[in-house]
């Protein structure tokens, strides 16, 4: 919606698209060091978690990404935020924000519905006992989460006019299937994601977080109900975690928290204890904030190679079909593609597309809609494995380009751009 009214301004633009984008990010980071700041009173571990963020290869790919996973990360660390000051305070305007703020975080990218988990274990449930004085309040935030399920019903319902299928949405979001293999899959983007040491800081802090626990205290119920709905979050999510690693962003906050929970307890120790060998004469202060930056130096190179592996990867030829197409076609000739990464063709093309078709019904029907184009990526192969389909295409498109990638001496097609 915000890129839509800003390229009707200034007209279509990857750079004000990626911008904007970028804006959600860095108030991303910066919510969670005012949501640290303000759950834990400590300075260090809010800057540790905030700069943990900041430099995690998942966060800073997708980060300038024009995906809904950004603002909703925005949205689930303000919610945070406005959560625990009004946790403290009891104001109705804080309590207003935050069912605003929770309820744009799960309608902007309904997996990061985790977000609801921690608040549930930070929930002042005495408070409850006083709701008709604050009748108002919450019943303005009650009407602000109600805009969830109607959504949700809304869609269903479209859902089912459009495609005469019911329960659609449901049977989209979720995936039950994967569960078994959860860790096999999780595994696999650790690399690339958080890094293995990135991951191993997670680890040492969650260890520490459970040695140093104490009941009661505001930061152990969040990251204990991070904890459980981290296991529930995974049996709804594991099937959509397989497919692609911008799926694991619910668990960012918690991994950086870990992570600057970890540099903080390591490094206090440590320095106390050098500082008690030199009989004081080093101050625990100085040398704290000298293991700390040393710790993350240590995650900094391996973070920055998982980031730059991940801008490496290239998806070969979308620009030069695109570009073809947009040149030797009309404004209002739509193409079929493989979906995935080759949206990026139909932005070169500057053309809207569908899907490529699963029978003759379907490709009558979007050629009926003007799509006169057919562009069939690496991942689209099989459509030739539909005998009577393919042997549509090949008798009524042309072949107007073909691609190659060598790898060594092996030369393997990349592409296939038809036109009708």
């Amino acid at each position: 919606i915000i890129l839509g009214l800003l390229f009707n301004i200034f007209g279509s633009s990857l750079l004000l698209a990626r911008f904007v984008t970028i804006l959600f990010s860095v108030g991303a980071v910066l919510f969670l060091y005012l949501f640290m700041k303000e759950l834990t009173k400590n300075e260090y571990l809010s800057f540790a978690s905030a700069f943990a963020l900041a430099i995690t290869p998942l966060s800073v790919f997708f980060g300038r990404n024009v995906q809904l996973i950004n603002p909703a990360l925005f949205f689930m660390l303000a919610t945070f935020y406005f959560y625990t000051k009004w946790i403290k305070t009891d104001k109705s305007k804080l309590m207003i924000l935050t069912a605003v703020s929770l309820a744009l975080c799960i309608l902007t990218k309904y997996s990061f519905f985790l977000v609801v988990f921690p608040m549930l274990f930070m929930f002042p449930y005495k408070r409850l006992k006083k709701v008709k004085e604050k009748s108002k309040s919450y019943l303005i935030s009650a009407l602000a989460l109600l805009s969830i399920p109607l959504w949700f019903f809304y869609s269903d319902i479209y859902m089912a006019k459009k495609l005469g299928q019911s329960g659609a949405v449901a049977s989209r979001i979720f995936d039950f299937s994967s569960f078994p293999q959860i860790w096999e899959i999780f595994k696999v983007f650790i690399p690339d994601n958080y890094t293995w040491i990135g991951f191993l800081f997670a680890i040492v802090g969650l260890v520490l977080f459970f040695v140093f626990y104490k009941k009661g205290r505001l930061f152990n119920k969040f990251i204990l109900g991070y904890l459980v709905g981290i296991i529930i979050w995974l049996i709804f999510m594991a099937g959509k975690l397989e497919g692609h690693s911008y799926h694991h962003y619910p668990l960012l906050p918690l991994f950086a928290i870990l992570v600057g929970f970890a540099v903080l307890m390591v490094s206090n120790v440590v320095a106390k204890f050098v500082a008690a060998l030199s009989n004081k004469k080093i101050k625990v202060k100085h040398l704290r904030i000298l293991l700390i930056l040393l710790l993350f130096f240590l995650l900094w190179s391996p973070s920055m190679e998982a980031k730059d592996k991940q801008f490496n990867t290239q998806f070969f030829g979308l620009d030069v079909a695109g570009d073809y197409v947009r040149e030797n076609s009309e404004v209002t000739d739509k193409m079929f593609h493989s979906t995935h990464q080759s949206h990026g063709v139909l932005w070169h093309a500057n053309r809207q597309g569908y899907g490529l078709p699963d029978s003759i019904d379907k490709l009558r029907e979007g050629e009926q809609n003007g799509a006169n184009w057919l562009f069939v990526y690496q991942w689209g192969f099989n459509i030739m494995n539909n005998p009577e389909l393919w042997e549509e295409v090949k008798s009524t498109y042309s072949l107007r380009q073909v691609a190659f990638l060598q790898q060594g001496e092996q030369v393997s097609p990349i592409y296939f751009l038809l036109e009708k």
